[in-house]
């Protein structure tokens, strides 16, 4: 059973990742690194020219709660974060040039509150009152308290002044204007006009991507570095392929083939051509499913616009081109029998020119489903009007066929 208490901590595991990825995006500086659960649970590590390294370490305590936020003065968030900077103090000084110490969280946080203020004192005397509240604090705090207020009360003035220095708030998700640490994140992605409608499959992409870089990272048991410039080729990558997406025809559960299905099926030309070589209505009912399949690809194809309509005339004119090859060439092996054998012959034709392992190009690019094809030869075969008209049976050729036939 999936309780409260376990959707709650996924939710803290996932902010973690989704706020590294935003790291990574909005980091103005040329030369970083992004950990998860490293010196902190998100980090940012800047490599200046002289060869120091700055480090951004950031707490992030994400809730799900109507009211309240993470780091109430009593909370024990607050107080384990601040406790945590404190003991690596020593050794995170020895390793970075510059510290700087976050307090994040998907909340708002009062004014009042004393992270705010911890956030906000810069000058010595504002750093002394927020000592000096600290420690009052710790002393109205009961021995049971899991807070670990009293523990950082323990520390030096000097180091309380430090980490406090370098304190900063950031509630609303951190982000500009308390967008939505995913939305904000797509923004910085500056992703073109034509891939509206795919943001957030880009985001899961890129996601999905660091939280497998992490757990391999994990399983060999080394520490969870993610490098931006590897990140904006990944997503240079996934422009690329939602684009081809765009273009690519989809399978045929995924299409919206019944959306287009009309009543009256059995009146459609290329079924009566079927019905009429005696094929089962299975079979029949898959051939609908195929060409309306095509249809609604080749619909959605021309609106995205990356398939222009001469393309599809000239794949017409090719399937026709085929078909013809292949009719001729049974024509010419069955010339001398009966007319007893036209319905198989028919059928011979037609077993030939849907082959399975046929995919028609498109546009000069290869295709992967075979009912793209399948549906589109359905479609030449519902034209008999067209001058690309395909017919399994000579019951179905043009009248001029027919009459050049009888000469």
């Amino acid at each position: 059973m999936v309780t409260a208490e376990a959707s709650t901590k996924s939710a803290g595991y996932t902010y973690q990742f989704q706020r590294a990825l935003f790291r990574i995006f909005s980091s103005v500086h040329r030369r970083v690194i992004i950990g998860v659960e490293t010196d902190d649970d998100v980090v940012e590590l800047r490599l200046r020219d002289d060869g120091t390294v700055d480090a951004v370490l950031e707490q992030d305590k994400h809730s799900v709660k109507q009211s309240g936020q993470p780091f109430q003065d009593s909370h024990k968030n607050l107080w384990h974060s601040v406790h945590l900077w404190l003991c690596s103090l020593q050794d995170n000084s020895a390793k970075y040039g510059e510290i700087k110490y976050c307090l994040v969280t998907n909340k708002l946080v009062s004014e009042r509150a004393l992270a705010r203020k911890l956030s906000e004192a810069k000058s010595s005397e504002e750093i002394k009152a927020c000592i000096e509240e600290i420690r009052e604090k710790a002393t109205l705090a009961s021995k049971e308290d899991p807070s670990e207020i009293a523990a950082v009360s323990s520390f030096s003035d000097e180091d309380l002044a430090f980490v406090i220095e370098r304190i900063e708030l950031l509630d609303g998700d951190g982000t500009v204007g308390g967008v939505p640490v995913k939305e904000a994140t797509i923004q910085l992605f500056h992703l073109p006009d034509d891939l509206e409608g795919m943001e957030e499959d880009i985001y899961r992409g890129l996601l999905g991507h660091l939280v497998d870089l992490c757990q391999e990272a994990w399983l060999r048991r080394e520490p969870a570095w993610l490098t931006k410039s590897s990140f904006a080729a990944r997503l240079q990558s996934e422009i690329g392929a939602h684009r081809m997406d765009r273009y690519l025809e989809r399978t045929l559960t995924s299409t919206r083939w019944r959306d287009f299905q009309r009543e009256n099926t059995t009146q459609l030309m290329f079924v009566a051509q079927l019905k009429h070589l005696g094929m089962p209505d299975d079979y029949c009912d898959r051939a609908l499913s195929h060409y309306f399949g095509f249809y609604a690809e080749r619909v959605r194809l021309l609106k995205a616009g990356e398939v222009l309509p001469g393309a599809w005339a000239s794949r017409d004119a090719e399937l026709h081109q085929r078909w013809e090859g292949i009719r001729d060439g049974f024509r010419l092996m069955t010339e001398d029998k009966s007319v007893a054998d036209d319905i198989a012959v028919a059928k011979s034709i037609l077993r030939a020119t849907l082959d399975a392992n046929h995919r028609a190009k498109l546009d000069g690019r290869d295709t992967s489903q075979p009912y793209f094809t399948w549906g589109n030869y359905h479609e030449l075969a519902n034209k008999p009007d067209g001058e690309c008209f395909v017919f399994w049976h000579e019951t179905y050729a043009p009248r001029s066929e027919q009459s050049d036939d009888e000469e």
